[in-house]
């Protein structure tokens, strides 16, 4: 039997309470119309891929503060900002296109903080093609998880956790033991 690193359902509710952001939270300006401007050049995965995970733009500034958090990014990281300017449709995508990522080239920092952020304002309920990728995240994550070292099989048990109690995919969820 595999031991689950999920121990607790409390540390999965505690876990996923920070969910409820998307209606507590508005739209800022500055940043919304930079990204209607460049709406139509994202459309394609590749490009959406290098936005985040490659090529950072300089009219999506990044407050001092946050400037150390993000300094693995090359791409434009997922500033509060930046995040909640995106329309739910370019969530929706770009949730679609990161977790691609994923699974076709693995595991990296950049790109697991981009899925949080895009899962922090996703709007329920899900489309089936949301839906879907979140649940290849969740059970790819799974079937990787063990391979790894502890921090950061504590993101992937994150992200099973989230996708299994948030979003309501129990069958996916981290079976805790009485």
């Amino acid at each position: 039997m595999q031991r689950s690193l999920v121990d607790a359902q409390k540390w999965r509710w505690r876990k996923t309470i920070t969910f409820k952001w998307p209606s507590l939270v508005s739209n800022p300006i500055g940043v919304a119309e930079v990204l209607f401007s460049m709406q139509h050049g994202l459309k394609d995965p590749e490009e959406w891929r290098v936005f985040c995970l490659e090529e950072r733009i300089n009219s999506f500034p990044i407050k001092v503060n946050d400037i150390p958090r993000f300094a693995h990014h090359r791409g434009n990281p997922p500033t509060l900002q930046l995040v909640f300017s995106l329309s739910e449709q370019q969530v929706n995508i770009l949730i679609q296109y990161l977790i691609d990522v994923f699974l076709e080239e693995g595991y990296t920092r950049p790109l697991f903080e981009w899925i949080y952020a895009l899962m922090l304002v996703l709007q329920k309920p899900l489309t089936h093609n949301v839906c879907s990728a979140i649940r290849q995240l969740a059970k790819h994550s799974r079937v990787l998880r063990n391979t790894l070292d502890e921090k950061t099989q504590s993101e992937f048990s994150l992200f099973i956790a989230v996708v299994g109690v948030y979003f309501e995919q129990l069958d996916i969820a981290d079976q805790i033991s009485s």
